[in-house]
């Protein structure tokens, strides 16, 4: 983004930062996840960036400001395992490829499996000559007889515990992107913050408190939608449900359940899930909030 449109971004921001904070003046901002100061200093210096939320190379499109540490580390840490598992649910479609270690006879090269779902059709393996030693590939092919026990292990890229963590931080980023600063200072949100800078152990409940849901054929293209999740025998289960969308070859959509502000005892991970748990396989239908919802 060019200089002259990350200042304007940062007077919108520095704006929402200063009403909420009772500031007279609309000079700083704070990064949403680690929450340090970031003044106009930061613009010319490039600390302070423009993120987008779902990776570029999934089709995502919104953005927000969050500081250059966190938007590289976190990068690198998170978002390459949401890109990885994108990647690895097209090639399980037919839609690319697997990496994968052949073995036989104590040998074994390195290998590109092309996958097809269509077991009338032939799957495709292929040597990677720079991964490859050429004595191995030569020995597995002799070795290569019948009765001979071939063996495959597969790298999907990813690992399950991060998956789950980058996609809770898109689904922060598009609630606080959407409600403003007031959501990242609420207390209810904070052990959410801790789990995306890692400064937690990951959470026991990350597995059922990001899931992954149907996508309608008929789906409008969005990045992240937040939805307001009030279970109607429960009223003290008041949620938001965050609908995120990553496009690759195919398109994929997860639920991310993220506490209210000021939900307290309500928002913690172990109750998120619960929720979950609840609508698990229900149909949601999304209606306008009304006046009557209070």
């Amino acid at each position: 983004m060019l200089v002259r449109s990350l200042r304007a971004r940062f007077r919108f921001e520095a704006e929402r930062w200063a009403s909420v904070e009772g500031r007279p003046e609309a000079d700083s901002v704070k990064c949403p996840i680690c929450l340090r100061d970031l003044d106009r200093t930061a613009v010319e210096t490039r600390e302070l960036t423009v993120e987008h939320i779902i990776p570029r190379a999934l089709g995502g499109r919104s953005t927000t400001l969050t500081c250059r540490r966190c938007n590289n580390a976190q990068g690198s840490r998170l978002d390459r395992h949401v890109v990885e598992a994108a990647r690895a649910r097209d090639a399980s479609k037919g839609h690319g490829t697997f990496r994968t270690t052949v073995s036989v006879g104590g040998s074994s090269f390195q290998a590109e499996l092309a996958w097809t779902p269509d077991r009338s059709a032939a799957n495709v393996l292929t040597i990677i000559p720079g991964a490859s030693d050429p004595r191995q590939v030569q020995a597995v092919q002799d070795n290569m007889v019948d009765g001979a026990e071939v063996r495959m292990s597969f790298s999907y890229g990813y690992v399950p515990n991060r998956l789950w963590l980058g996609l809770l931080r898109a689904a922060y980023l598009g609630v606080f992107r959407a409600l403003g600063p007031s959501y990242a200072l609420d207390p209810s949100v904070a052990w959410v913050r801790r789990q995306i800078g890692e400064e937690d152990p990951p959470s026991p409940h990350l597995a059922r408190i990001v899931r992954m849901m149907e996508t309608p054929p008929d789906a409008a293209r969005h990045d992240v939608v937040p939805l307001d999740l009030k279970l109607k025998h429960r009223a003290d289960r008041h949620v938001y449900l965050v609908l995120v969308q990553t496009r690759s070859k195919l398109t994929t959509t997860h639920a991310v359940a993220l506490p209210r502000a000021g939900s307290g005892d309500v928002g913690r991970p172990e109750i998120l899930a619960e929720v979950l748990d609840e609508i698990g396989g229900k149909t949601l239908v999304v209606r306008p909030r009304s006046s009557d919802d209070g």
